[in-house]
């Protein structure tokens, strides 16, 4: 039983050094100044992940018009989703 806790005890001992050895590297990389830099790389990639999010609706919701477009509508309604389509199409290219 002896033998067990030693061995427990090393192990947990080998972690806790383990743990202070990361603490310290990720302090000392942090205190270089390098955090502003990481945040604002993940800035970066949140907006990028936003903007390719806005896309898909756009897409989404064009190909739903593009759908909904048929000879057996209405001339009216077919240039209802055409419309909108454009506008969509025109608002998205403006906030490029």
């Amino acid at each position: 039983m002896a033998i067990i806790y030693s061995s427990m005890k090393k192990t947990r001992e080998n972690c806790e050094e383990k743990r202070k050895r990361r603490e310290s590297f990720f302090l000392s990389f942090f205190s270089l100044g390098y955090l502003p830099f990481i945040h604002r790389e993940r800035e970066r990639e949140r907006e990028r992940d936003m903007q390719q999010t806005l896309q898909q609706i756009i897409d989404e919701r064009i190909s739903f018009l593009k759908e909904q477009i048929n000879p057996q509508n209405k001339s009216e309604e077919n240039r209802t989703f055409q419309l909108q389509i454009d506008a969509i199409r025109s608002a998205s290219a403006a906030a490029d």
